[in-house]
């Protein structure tokens, strides 16, 4: 899933 990806990668960006 492209989406579950894209999420992942925002998330990570939050939390960093």
């Amino acid at each position: 899933n492209s989406k579950s990806f894209f999420v992942r990668q925002t998330n990570k960006k939050i939390l960093e």
